[in-house]
């Protein structure tokens, strides 16, 4: 029983341990400019999220499904949207 003691003691500390996780800071930027004629105007909004529990490629997938660009042209107006996600850990 006594050898039993100190393997138990062991089991739970570490079933008790807390698990560090992986995880990733993931900024999307995303600019917009508008033109209209020889008026240009951008706008810059980034937002940080922390996304856990993905392996790397898991990671530069997410990246990748969430950067795009689209152009709009309605006459005189333009509109370019560019949106660019990158993860760092």
């Amino acid at each position: 029983m006594k050898k039993l003691l100190p393997l138990i003691f062991i089991v739970l500390f570490a079933a008790c341990k807390e698990k560090v996780t992986d995880c990733y800071n993931c900024t999307t930027t995303f600019t917009i400019t508008a033109k209209y004629g020889t008026e240009s105007q951008t706008v810059t909004i980034s937002d940080t999220r922390e996304v856990c529990d993905q392996s790397e490629e898991q990671i530069r997938e997410y990246e990748r499904i969430n950067t795009d660009s689209t152009t709009y042209i309605n006459g005189d107006v333009r509109l370019d949207t560019v949106i660019i996600t990158l993860c760092t850990r």
